[in-house]
């Protein structure tokens, strides 16, 4: 199925691998670094208190 979506790379080619894994890491570690900044910012007392 890669074959015909590849124009001009290998279908096991390991760089294009590896750059494409490295890609979807750092989308998925910017989109969970967003969040988490957030919550860290909170007070774990005072949100519980809230509630």
């Amino acid at each position: 199925m890669l074959r015909d979506l590849l124009y001009g790379v290998a279908a096991f080619d390991p760089i294009a691998l590896s750059v494409a894994v490295s890609v979807l890491i750092a989308c998925a570690a910017i989109a969970m670094l967003v969040p988490m900044r957030r919550a860290v910012r909170l007070d774990p007392a005072a949100t519980l208190r809230a509630q």
